[in-house]
């Protein structure tokens, strides 16, 4: 663990806890209970120093953040080289899709 402020960071919820009361929902429910997979934080004063640093809009450098802790969230890393390649080249693809391409 790193002592200093971070940009991103994801908490995970971990589903599979038979100490955890199950949620029940009404078969005739006209609604349907969307999965919960986590929580991210983002700092915003780091949103806007690095968008500044890095030399694109603080949209861009927010969207990169978000999408980087959804991917935490639904099991990606980067911890080792092959890992990395994947989730940063999903990243790109996501945030190119929405027209947050670095600049």
């Amino acid at each position: 663990m790193v002592d200093k402020p971070t940009d991103v960071i994801s908490f995970a919820i971990e589903e599979d806890n038979p100490d955890e009361m199950e949620i029940i929902i009404p078969e005739d429910a006209d609604f349907k209970m969307p999965k919960n997979i986590g929580d991210i934080m983002i700092s915003m004063d780091k949103v806007k120093e690095q968008a500044e640093y890095l030399g694109h809009s603080e949209e861009r450098e927010l969207g990169f953040l978000v999408v980087h802790g959804f991917l935490h969230l639904n099991g990606y890393d980067h911890m080792r080289a092959a890992d990395e390649k994947e989730m940063f080249g999903l990243q790109k693809e996501i945030l190119d899709a929405y027209g947050l391409k670095r600049d």
